[in-house]
């Protein structure tokens, strides 16, 4: 959101930030119009909140639809004298209110879809270590496999929401979809979404802040959010024979136990090359990356435009990820990386390997991936599409 913001001043528009008034905001003149949050001001996730029953029914009834929401919108619309409004993830709180907010002014939206949070319960296609797409049939499947924190009540209240939204037919109400990848693309189209409505505009990544270094020192990484569907522990038994001598390192923080779980076998198997490094800041992250081989992504889910990928290919770092998703997008096999089967422990490790025992290919892919990075995922391409969807829905509401 910051990026874009910044890259739409730079082309002289005027972006009016709109969310809730959490304390660790950055801060803004705009905080005036947002909406306070459903519980507490210093807790932004379900996790860590400890809620009663009376707390837990007013974060229930806010999910479905937050007339404070609608209000506030309505409100920045009036006084700031909005054109159109973008939505970046604005599910639970935000969704579907601001929607019907900007109907009634008469402002066309254009959301992105970062995720399937439209037509999956859980965001992710993801149940029980596998792909799962179930819901595509009807929604009540994840309350039957309490797919929502694995939880009757939790599934039950997501999944009530969703019918609500669909009944109120708040995607109609969209003017325009944003899919970052051809896959999430051709998943939605798939689902039902109405395919006039969605335009693939990739990713971008503004790459003069990320200094290409083909050099290295001795360890691979891992960079993402340590849970079950990353599939950070493929990773770790296909590296745990890996007899080069070399480091993996592992950065990013877990919500879910996964880091413990893998920490703790990495004890019982007395592995002494693993490294888990916990969140790092971006100045911290960018010395990592630098110094490292390549990157390998081992998920088992349907990842959407994964942005470590295209940090790596920024870097000029080639990447090792899972044939699934979107990541065959970005990946050319064999030319600025390599694709192996999801889960598959013996193929993993047979491409980090191949790349271990020839430095001069890591050079040579790293450059590639930079190359792709540069020719695909600029943000003077992403600007350009994304302003011709723009225009293309205003002037509809202009007809």
């Amino acid at each position: 959101m910051f990026s874009l913001i910044e890259l739409m001043h730079s082309k002289g528009h005027q972006i009016i930030p709109f969310s809730i008034n959490y304390s660790n905001n950055r801060q803004t003149e705009y905080s005036q119009y947002f909406i306070s949050p459903p519980i507490s001001e210093e807790h932004v996730y379900f996790s860590d909140l400890r809620l009663n029953l009376y707390e837990k029914l007013i974060l229930f009834g806010k999910t479905i639809y937050n007339f404070e929401a609608k209000k506030k919108i309505k409100e920045v619309i009036r006084k700031e004298g909005i054109d159109i409004v973008y939505t970046l993830q604005t599910v639970n709180f935000l969704y579907p209110s601001i929607i019907d907010g900007c109907k009634e002014m008469g402002i066309p939206v254009v959301a992105r879809l970062s995720d399937f949070q439209l037509v999956c319960p859980t965001y992710t296609f993801f149940r029980d270590g596998e792909i799962c797409e179930r819901c595509k049939n009807g929604y009540y499947w994840a309350v039957k496999n309490k797919c929502a924190k694995n939880s009757y009540v939790v599934s039950f209240a997501r999944v009530f929401a969703m019918y609500v939204h669909k009944i109120l037919r708040i995607q109609e109400k969209i003017d325009g979809f944003i899919a970052p990848s051809e896959f999430l693309r051709d998943k939605m189209i798939e689902c039902g979404m109405d395919r006039s409505k969605i335009v693939w505009i990739p990713t971008y990544i503004d790459l003069n802040d990320y200094m290409p270094t083909y050099s290295f020192d001795d360890h691979i990484l891992y960079v993402g959010n340590i849970l079950q569907y990353k599939g950070l522990e493929y990773l770790i038994k296909a590296f745990e024979t890996i007899k080069n001598d070399v480091r993996l390192k592992n950065v990013g923080s877990s919500s879910d136990g996964e880091d413990e779980r893998l920490k703790n076998y990495i004890r019982v198997k007395g592995i002494k090359n693993i490294d888990f490094l916990g969140f790092k800041h971006k100045e911290e992250l960018k010395e990592i990356y630098q110094k490292a081989m390549f990157i390998v992504m081992p998920s088992i889910w349907y990842e959407n435009m994964p942005r470590v990928i295209l940090e790596s290919m920024a870097y000029g770092k080639p990447i090792i990820a899972s044939n699934i998703g979107s990541i065959p997008e970005l990946i050319d096999h064999g030319k600025n990386g390599f694709l192996f089967e999801p889960k598959n422990i013996d193929d993993l490790k047979e491409k980090i390997q191949h790349l271990l025992n020839n430095p001069g290919k890591i050079i040579e892919m790293g450059k590639r991936a930079r190359q792709k990075a540069e020719e695909r995922y600029g943000s003077e391409l992403h600007y350009e599409k994304l302003i011709g969807v723009f225009h293309k829905v205003l002037g509809k509401r202009n007809q």
